[in-house]
Protein backbone atom coordinates (compact mmCIF):
# COMPACT_ATOMS: atom_id res chain seq x y z
CA UNK A 1 0.00 0.00 0.00
CA UNK A 2 1.09 3.37 -1.08
CA UNK A 3 1.70 6.08 1.51
CA UNK A 4 -0.52 9.65 1.31
CA UNK A 5 0.91 12.45 -0.81
CA UNK A 6 1.43 14.02 2.63
CA UNK A 7 3.17 11.43 4.02
CA UNK A 8 5.23 11.28 1.04
CA UNK A 9 6.19 15.06 1.07
CA UNK A 10 6.56 14.56 4.83
CA UNK A 11 9.25 12.37 3.77
CA UNK A 12 10.88 14.31 1.41
CA UNK A 13 10.76 17.22 3.53
CA UNK A 14 13.07 14.63 6.05
CA UNK A 15 15.45 13.73 3.21
CA UNK A 16 16.03 17.11 1.59
CA UNK A 17 17.21 18.26 5.39
CA UNK A 18 19.25 15.40 6.15
CA UNK A 19 20.69 15.62 2.67
CA UNK A 20 21.80 19.49 3.77
CA UNK A 21 23.48 18.00 6.79
CA UNK A 22 24.86 14.74 5.53
CA UNK A 23 28.77 14.86 5.97
CA UNK A 24 29.85 13.09 2.59
CA UNK A 25 29.02 13.75 -1.07
CA UNK A 26 27.46 9.96 -1.93
CA UNK A 27 25.34 10.53 1.17
CA UNK A 28 23.73 13.99 0.11
CA UNK A 29 23.33 13.14 -3.33
CA UNK A 30 21.58 9.46 -2.70
CA UNK A 31 19.39 11.46 0.27
CA UNK A 32 18.41 14.61 -2.16
CA UNK A 33 17.62 12.00 -5.08
CA UNK A 34 14.97 10.67 -2.72
CA UNK A 35 14.00 13.38 -1.53
CA UNK A 36 13.19 14.19 -4.93
CA UNK A 37 11.67 10.74 -5.62
CA UNK A 38 9.04 10.96 -2.78
CA UNK A 39 7.72 14.33 -3.72
CA UNK A 40 7.85 13.28 -7.49
CA UNK A 41 5.73 10.48 -6.15
CA UNK A 42 3.49 11.98 -4.69
CA UNK A 43 2.69 14.74 -7.02
CA UNK A 44 2.07 11.96 -9.55
CA UNK A 45 -0.65 10.29 -6.98
CA UNK A 46 -2.32 13.84 -6.44
CA UNK A 47 -2.71 13.89 -10.04
CA UNK A 48 -3.73 10.61 -10.83
CA UNK A 49 -7.21 10.30 -8.97
CA UNK A 50 -8.16 7.35 -9.45
CA UNK A 51 -5.61 5.02 -8.66
CA UNK A 52 -4.75 3.60 -12.23
CA UNK A 53 -1.51 3.55 -12.06
CA UNK A 54 -0.84 2.68 -8.22
CA UNK A 55 1.40 0.42 -9.61
CA UNK A 56 3.50 1.75 -11.90
CA UNK A 57 4.18 4.34 -8.40
CA UNK A 58 4.33 1.45 -6.32
CA UNK A 59 7.57 0.90 -8.39
CA UNK A 60 9.36 4.33 -8.53
CA UNK A 61 8.45 4.35 -4.46
CA UNK A 62 10.85 0.88 -4.21
CA UNK A 63 13.55 1.94 -6.58
CA UNK A 64 14.03 5.51 -4.64
CA UNK A 65 14.14 3.56 -1.34
CA UNK A 66 17.32 1.44 -2.99
CA UNK A 67 18.89 4.25 -3.20
CA UNK A 68 18.53 5.62 0.28
CA UNK A 69 19.23 2.26 1.83
CA UNK A 70 23.18 3.16 0.91
CA UNK A 71 23.23 5.59 3.82
CA UNK A 72 23.75 3.81 7.16
CA UNK A 73 20.81 4.09 9.11
CA UNK A 74 22.98 5.02 12.15
CA UNK A 75 24.58 8.55 9.79
CA UNK A 76 20.84 9.38 8.76
CA UNK A 77 19.61 9.34 12.13
CA UNK A 78 22.79 11.27 13.37
CA UNK A 79 22.23 13.81 10.01
CA UNK A 80 18.22 13.90 11.70
CA UNK A 81 19.44 14.59 15.25
CA UNK A 82 21.60 17.30 13.78
CA UNK A 83 19.17 19.24 11.67
CA UNK A 84 17.09 19.45 14.51
CA UNK A 85 20.10 20.57 16.97
CA UNK A 86 20.34 23.42 14.35
CA UNK A 87 16.94 24.58 13.66
CA UNK A 88 16.40 24.77 17.16
CA UNK A 89 19.59 26.92 18.16
CA UNK A 90 18.65 29.27 15.24
CA UNK A 91 15.08 29.40 16.65
CA UNK A 92 16.58 30.31 19.85
CA UNK A 93 19.01 32.81 18.44
CA UNK A 94 15.70 34.48 16.90
CA UNK A 95 14.05 34.29 20.03
CA UNK A 96 17.05 36.50 22.01
CA UNK A 97 16.42 38.97 18.57
CA UNK A 98 13.28 39.62 19.01
CA UNK A 99 13.51 40.35 22.88
CA UNK A 100 16.16 42.82 21.88
CA UNK A 101 14.90 44.65 19.78
CA UNK A 102 11.86 44.61 22.41
CA UNK A 103 13.60 46.29 25.13
CA UNK A 104 15.51 48.72 22.42
CA UNK A 105 12.01 50.12 21.33
CA UNK A 106 10.85 50.09 25.01
CA UNK A 107 13.81 52.45 25.91
CA UNK A 108 13.70 54.34 22.68
CA UNK A 109 10.25 55.56 23.91
CA UNK A 110 11.02 55.85 26.88
CA UNK A 111 13.08 59.08 25.40
CA UNK A 112 10.54 60.30 23.37
CA UNK A 113 7.98 63.39 24.72
CA UNK A 114 5.56 62.80 21.99
CA UNK A 115 2.75 60.67 23.15
CA UNK A 116 2.00 58.93 19.77
CA UNK A 117 5.39 57.99 19.40
CA UNK A 118 5.80 56.54 22.23
CA UNK A 119 2.36 54.38 21.69
CA UNK A 120 3.72 53.72 18.32
CA UNK A 121 7.30 52.47 20.02
CA UNK A 122 5.83 50.48 22.38
CA UNK A 123 3.08 48.54 20.38
CA UNK A 124 6.28 47.81 18.71
CA UNK A 125 8.11 46.36 21.04
CA UNK A 126 4.45 44.64 22.08
CA UNK A 127 4.49 42.70 18.92
CA UNK A 128 8.44 41.46 19.09
CA UNK A 129 7.58 40.12 22.22
CA UNK A 130 4.16 38.39 21.14
CA UNK A 131 6.60 36.66 18.33
CA UNK A 132 9.39 36.04 20.75
CA UNK A 133 6.57 34.21 22.69
CA UNK A 134 5.02 32.58 20.05
CA UNK A 135 8.46 31.08 18.84
CA UNK A 136 9.33 29.80 22.23
CA UNK A 137 5.87 28.05 22.74
CA UNK A 138 6.27 26.49 18.63
CA UNK A 139 10.27 25.46 20.09
CA UNK A 140 8.67 23.86 23.22
CA UNK A 141 6.50 22.04 21.28
CA UNK A 142 3.16 24.17 22.51
CA UNK A 143 0.95 25.17 20.50
CA UNK A 144 0.25 29.24 20.93
CA UNK A 145 -2.80 31.38 21.24
CA UNK A 146 -4.48 32.39 18.15
CA UNK A 147 -2.67 35.09 16.79
CA UNK A 148 -4.29 38.35 17.01
CA UNK A 149 -2.84 41.80 17.40
CA UNK A 150 -0.68 42.38 20.05
CA UNK A 151 -1.15 46.29 20.53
Amino acid sequence: MLPSPAQLREQSRIYREAAREASSAEAKRHLAAYAFAMAQIAEGIEREKRGENADHFERMLTDALGYVLEVAPSELRSIADKGKQRAAAAEGHRIKVLRAKAEELRATADDFTIPSAQVSLRRAAANCDKLADEAEAKLAGRSSAPRGQAG
